[in-house]
């Protein structure tokens, strides 16, 4: 079953999931686009889709269409008897990417009660982020109470342990009753403790675009310049903010407060759509300026690594730039020194080296011509 839409759902100005058919046409691609640019985190789950495993002996779900339900459809959920254990009935939602360790996760998901054998009749849903697979290491655990009228139940937390592509997910526990509940859409994000809309920058009179025209035609990009939808992990205070004339109308601005035991101690990881190959020419660029920083000249200082997304990272193109109190738009010419598969590379920015508070704007990786 998959969910798909027009127009707006909930606290986003993004996406509306309907129940249809089981095939996706193309327009909802355009609306995760929207939706992704809105969203504080990066998305690591396929919104679109509520086709989730169901397990339990007795569990049955079913798709269906409800005016009342956000976005009009949801899928129905029914746990026949309370089971022996809150996960003796459950679903699982497939993550779409790594989870690491010391990473901020939350999902977001509009729930309902039709009917429950608890006391006060409400449902009951357990959360928890973990490996698919035995022995299902994870974190996060929380019980929610569903009610009977559609809400947007969250869950947060901080992540103890690496959760690896192939098997990261979200369990909802749901044999805590016998119960029948109903579920429209789920979000997930990483870097993120909520499903918050940005500000939007109506302030801007005349919208930049996202790609500086210094780097127009340069080359194939492997980066996603609508959004600034990083990764972001370590003690850092971050914001998105409005920057009118910058690429995009917009920038995040990451304060940290003292210098790390090491450089990548706080890092933003930009990914990397598409595989990388060895020899491949490549040109990173970034636009930056430094606020303030404890260095003696009072530049910021900003490492960048192009590597793979997981343990043990390995990578290439480590420099170091030091950022000054203008925007500036940094650009740094390399070569692949290692393949990287598809998914799994991203563009490391280190900023725990001193104390500082930097503000960064789009991050772009292209891909050029060889030389002749």
């Amino acid at each position: 079953m998959r969910m798909i839409g027009k127009g707006y759902v909930g606290t986003l100005t993004g996406l509306a999931l309907l129940l249809s058919a089981p095939v996706l046409p193309a327009e909802p691609k355009a609306d995760l686009a929207t939706l992704k640019s809105q969203l504080p985190g990066q998305l690591v789950n396929d919104p679109t889709r509520a086709d989730w495993p169901l397990h339990g002996a007795g569990a049955t779900s079913r798709p269906r269409k409800a005016a009342d339900a956000p976005g009009g459809g949801a899928l129905e959920i029914t746990i026949p008897v309370k089971g022996p254990t809150p996960y003796a009935s459950g679903l699982s939602i497939p993550l779409t990417g790594a989870v690491q360790r010391g990473q901020d996760i939350v999902i977001s998901f509009y729930a309902r009660t039709v009917s429950a054998d608890t006391a006060d009749g409400n449902g009951i849903v357990g959360v928890r982020f973990q490996e698919g697979i035995a022995p299902y290491g994870g974190f996060g655990d929380r019980q929610v109470t569903i009610g009977h009228e559609w809400k947007l139940y969250e869950v947060a937390a901080r992540a103890d342990r690496d959760l690896s592509a192939s098997h990261a997910e979200v369990a909802l526990q749901l044999s805590g009753a016998g119960q029948t509940l109903q579920i429209s859409q789920a979000i997930v994000q990483t870097g993120a403790t909520s499903l918050v809309r940005r500000q939007e920058m109506s302030t801007c009179k005349t919208p930049t675009p996202a790609m500086m025209p210094q780097l127009a035609g340069e080359g194939q990009l492997l980066t996603d310049i609508d959004a600034l939808n990083w990764n972001i992990t370590g003690p850092v205070e971050k914001e998105r903010f409005a920057a009118c004339g910058i690429a995009g109308d917009s920038a995040m601005r990451f304060t940290v407060a003292a210098p790390g035991q090491t450089a990548y101690d706080v890092t933003a990881t930009v990914p990397l759509s598409g595989a990388i190959h060895e020899g491949e020419p490549l040109l990173i660029a970034f636009i930056a300026r430094t606020v303030k920083a404890s260095t003696p000249a009072g530049t910021g200082r900003l490492g960048i690594r192009v590597q793979v997304n997981s343990p043990p990272y390995a990578g290439f193109a480590d420099h170091v730039f030091d950022i000054g109190p203008s925007w500036k738009l940094i650009q740094l010419r390399t070569t692949a020194k290692a393949d990287i598969p598809e998914g799994q590379g991203a563009v490391a920015l280190q900023m725990s080296e001193v104390a500082q508070t930097l503000e960064i704007g789009r991050v772009y990786v292209l891909r050029t011509p060889a030389s002749p």
